[in-house]
């Protein structure tokens, strides 16, 4: 009679659905188009509104802009310019709550960890041609709602998907 009061107790407490989520997720991130599957995983799985902060027109030397989900910081999405031998451990590490050097591929060109992400970027022809040559392009991507393999895999998907379209948009480009 105990095992049956208690499997009764436990089986009525079960935790409440978590409210649907109503937003429409983003399909470019500073301005470079990106499969809104790829973001999916690592924004928060519920909420109402969604807002990307685009990049500040003057910004030198890179990007960054957020998705913002209920008026939280769900993803944000930065490039920039770094010295020419920059490291990828280099970048992930200059991040100051956050260790995005977790796993790190064989070629050394990308990171990643469950909060977030930094690739180099191939840039042949950088819109600012006093670049080619010194300066290595990086995408980094930082994420803060989802943790453990699942966000791992889904950070690494978008950062390698991110760097290509980057190398492809019209900072890479010339212009």
């Amino acid at each position: 009679m105990a095992v049956l009061l208690a499997f009764g107790t436990l089986a009525g407490c079960s935790s409440p659905e978590p409210p649907p989520k109503e937003y429409a997720t983003p399909t470019s991130l500073c301005g470079v188009p990106i499969d809104p599957a790829l973001l999916d995983p690592l924004l928060p799985a519920s909420g109402k509104t969604v807002v990307v902060r685009e990049p500040h027109p003057e910004l030198q030397g890179g990007s960054h802009c957020t998705v913002v989900v209920d008026g939280s910081t769900g993803l944000s999405a930065t490039t920039t310019w770094r010295e020419l031998g920059t490291s990828v451990r280099d970048i992930a590490r200059g991040q100051p709550y956050e260790s995005l050097d977790e796993h790190i591929s064989a070629d050394r060109r990308y990171s990643w960890g469950d909060k977030g992400a930094v690739s180099k970027v191939d840039c042949p022809e950088p819109a600012e041609t006093r670049r080619k040559g010194t300066q290595q392009l990086f995408a980094h991507m930082l994420a803060g709602d989802r943790e453990g393999p699942a966000a791992e895999a889904a950070m690494k998907k978008l950062i390698l998907a991110y760097a290509d379209a980057v190398s492809k948009s019209a900072e890479c480009r010339g212009g």
